[in-house]
């Protein structure tokens, strides 16, 4: 059984039948004498005699004689294919695909073929008999082009195969499924107007799944996509679209506040990180202060002043760009502070650089006794010191090794002579001494190999000088 809608384009109206093999074979004996005389002006038909066979066999059939009316008393009833070719009862043409016809004035019943009754179509619109196939003049061409436009437009190649199989389910209202079948028959709408009203119907009636038309990306970031529709169709993706825009924008918004407040507890906890730092840099300069270093009380008062320029600006108004640059400067101030004013927590001492083959190290007077103290950075005003030589330093007492501020190169010190260590030593067998302006000069370690050495003069024992060995 197949169910076919069709329209009476004239009476606006459509109707749904349905039909067997023997319907259409009671139909075709139930046909009236079609060799009645009848009404049928030239004006209304084309010249071709086949258009003046089918006028003539319609209004004889007909209980009008006038053909408009004769024409408006027929309904559609079925739509088969016959196993066996049968012959157009209007045209008398041989067909397989057949269109039963009911007459509502007389109860008649014709069988004629998809062409005639795309021309009796035709004619309901138009009020002239003449061919319903597509012609290729500018007006055809035109319906064409327009549709072949709509359907570019919807990016969407099942258009036509979705109508036919809603044609053929029987889901399509009256009027939109009388312009289907005009098209799936001709390929193109009757006209700008029906087609625009199928596409019309199209794009608020099929349905689609939602990620099809939005994309998955979009459904993905947006935020109550769980309280979407699975599917929806053409008209409602506008709809769609403008929800997740606003989405987004809040998303957006409310990423940008959480960016900002993010950026501001960044700055914050930088601020109390440098106000920390620079206050335990004070505590530690007053504590030197107490202790009698001399140069501590005047850092003090350094550090209080870069604590109250970094306290004092009102940076909740600041914006984001200017509170990243705030604290950029704020780092960079706090290091240069840290590393200016570390240096105050000693007093300066005398100590002698050595700079050795494989390393450098130091000689510092501590207690009436020289120590050696290996460094990992000799700061000096001048560059870094890269020679042997007496100088005014600060040393910071941390592990070894340590780190030393030069200060400035003495030069009014006891000279390091060149000496040659060769005279053996009378108190340590197998050990060799110098001789320096008379008297002997005995290192701080046993020579076992005489040679040549620079000395550092520590002190003068009466008859001997006691002497590093460098």
């Amino acid at each position: 059984m197949v169910y076919l809608y069709v329209s009476n384009c004239t009476q606006d109206r459509c109707f749904l039948a349905s039909t067997t093999e023997s319907d259409t074979q009671t139909a075709s004996a139930e046909m009236p004498n079609i060799e009645r005389e009848s009404t049928v002006t030239t004006t209304t038909v084309s010249a071709h005699w086949m258009h003046h066979r089918f006028a003539s066999n319609l209004v004889n059939a007909s209980h009008g004689r006038d053909l408009q009316d004769a024409a408006n008393e027929w309904r559609f009833s079925s739509l088969h294919a016959s196993k066996e070719p049968l012959n157009c009862q209007l045209c008398n043409t041989r067909i397989i695909t057949c269109v039963t016809l009911h007459n509502t004035v007389n109860g008649n019943y014709i069988v004629l073929g998809e062409n005639c009754y795309d021309k009796l179509l035709a004619f309901l619109r138009s009020g002239r008999v003449k061919s319903a196939l597509p012609s290729r003049d500018a007006q055809t061409q035109k319906l064409r082009r327009h549709w072949k436009g709509l359907l570019r437009r919807l990016k969407d190649r099942t258009v036509v195969g979705w109508f036919r199989e809603e044609l053929q389910a029987g889901r399509l209202p009256d009027d939109i499924a009388a312009i289907v079948y005009t098209i799936s028959r001709i390929g193109l709408a009757p006209t700008t107007a029906d087609a625009d009203q199928v596409i019309t119907f199209y794009k608020a009636t099929r349905r689609f799944p939602i990620a099809a038309l939005l994309g998955k990306r979009s459904l993905r970031d947006f935020y109550h996509r769980g309280m979407m529709p699975t599917s929806i169709t053409i008209n409602q993706l506008e709809r769609v679209e403008a929800i997740l825009d606003r989405g987004r924008e809040y998303s957006n918004t409310r990423y940008q506040r959480q960016w900002e407040a993010d950026e501001r507890r960044q700055f914050n906890a930088t601020l109390t990180r440098s106000l920390n730092e620079l206050t335990a840099l004070r505590d530690k300069l007053q504590a030197a202060a107490q202790a009698g270093v001399t140069r501590a009380a005047a850092a003090v008062a350094t550090v209080e002043h870069v604590i109250n320029d970094l306290a004092s600006p009102d940076y909740a108004a600041y914006d984001i760009p200017s509170l990243r640059e705030a604290g950029w400067r704020m780092m960079e101030t706090v290091r240069e502070t840290i590393y200016k004013l570390q240096w105050y927590q000693k007093n300066p001492e005398t100590v002698l650089a050595v700079i050795g083959y494989r390393n450098q190290y130091l000689l510092v007077k501590r207690n009436n006794r020289w120590l050696r103290m290996s460094c990992i950075r000799l700061y000096t005003a001048g560059g870094f010191a890269a020679r042997t030589g007496m100088y005014s330093a600060v040393i910071l007492d941390q592990k070894t090794p340590v780190m030393v501020f030069l200060i400035e190169e003495l030069k009014d010190v006891q000279p390091m002579p060149y000496l040659d260590f060769k005279v053996p030593s009378k108190k340590v067998p197998g050990t060799f001494v110098a001789m320096l302006n008379g008297k002997i000069v005995l290192p701080s370690r046993p020579i076992r190999t005489p040679d040549s050495y620079n000395a550092f003069i520590m002190n003068d024992a009466g008859r001997y000088y006691r002497a590093w060995v460098l």
